[in-house]
């Protein structure tokens, strides 16, 4: 999450999250995206809509500044239960999860080979979409994560909070709006962030949309609708995170907070109405590793040569 997820929820719900038509988010795989037009007010329905999505993504190895090098594996999966309270209120819940496989090698500056393994992503949210009109929509709801290395104590990694948003349809070619929200995080203050909402499509076939994932994601990308089964993307996407260490290896107990910037373009083809598969590729620069005592005390600050990443991703709607 650490990107997953991550995660996305704020916004990813508001508008994501996931489901990008409820795809992952580029460059954090728990992440998971999702259109902006996914805001527009719902159908009355009264059944419950269930969206499946998972996928792997690979950072390719990149050199460290002390020394050393890195690689990430990522696996993530999400899923979205959408059900319609009133024809004017919709409740999504999501539950999401994010495995990181961490491939150090050479002798690094944090004590040794492997100063971490294993990370893990959780999270649940639940967001309500209340259309007060034909034009304005409120979104709001919860956010509940866990982010940590395996062996560590998951209570002490645990982060909450919310987000509120509202989006307005001026026309059929633009959805614009926006909000804030506040997410406790590891050993340190509450961090809040805005939530961002755009959908404009700006000439034939061509899309200009926000992408906020959640507290720790949130970027542009422009979409070509290169066929009605087909669409191309390319954008840029911001990423913090942290997740908490275990206590057998270096700095125990302690918080790594990473940080990147990822360009990526992507594929998406909707093979069937419910079906969706997607391919992605990135540069991953900017990236830091900062890493923190279980005090949430800095004890130093590593940074990795931009990198190469790749993925692929698969959506289906029940």
């Amino acid at each position: 999450m650490n990107r997953l997820i991550c995660a996305a929820l704020a916004a990813s719900f508001a508008t994501p999250a996931l489901a990008q038509q409820t795809m992952p988010a580029e460059g954090d795989a728990m992440i998971v995206e999702e259109d902006a037009g996914a805001l527009d007010r719902p159908a009355w329905d009264t059944g419950i809509k269930i969206s499946v999505l998972g996928g792997y993504e690979y950072q390719m190895d990149a050199g460290l500044e002390y020394g050393g090098r890195v690689a990430v594996h990522r696996g993530f999966g999400v899923v979205d239960f959408r059900k319609p309270l009133r024809r004017d209120l919709t409740m999504t819940v999501r539950l999401a999860g994010e495995a990181e496989k961490w491939n150090f090698s050479g002798s690094t500056i944090m004590g040794g080979i492997n100063p971490w393994d294993d990370t893990y992503n959780w999270l649940a949210a639940v967001s309500f979409d209340w259309a007060m009109s034909d034009e304005w929509t409120v979104h709001g709801g919860p956010i509940l994560r866990s982010s940590y290395e395996g062996g560590a104590d998951v209570g002490d990694s645990i982060t909450g909070g919310g987000f509120v948003a509202a989006s307005y349809r001026a026309n059929d070619d633009l959805l614009i709006g926006g909000g804030f929200g506040v997410v406790s995080q590891i050993e340190d203050s509450a961090q809040f962030f805005p939530v961002l909402i755009l959908e404009w499509e700006f000439a034939s076939e061509l899309t200009l949309e926000s992408r906020t994932y959640a507290a720790n994601q949130t970027g542009l990308q422009v979409r070509w609708d290169a066929h009605r089964d087909l669409s191309l993307s390319a954008g840029a996407v911001y990423m913090n995170d942290r997740f908490r260490l275990n206590s057998s290896g270096f700095a125990a107990d302690g918080v790594v907070e990473e940080e990147s910037l990822t360009f990526f373009v992507r594929a998406a083809w909707s093979f069937s109405a419910q079906s969706q598969l997607v391919v992605r590729a990135g540069l991953v620069s900017e990236g830091e590793l900062n890493v923190n005592d279980l005090n949430g005390d800095l004890l130093l600050e590593e940074s990795f040569d931009e990198t190469m990443l790749i993925g692929v991703s698969f959506r289906h709607q029940f």
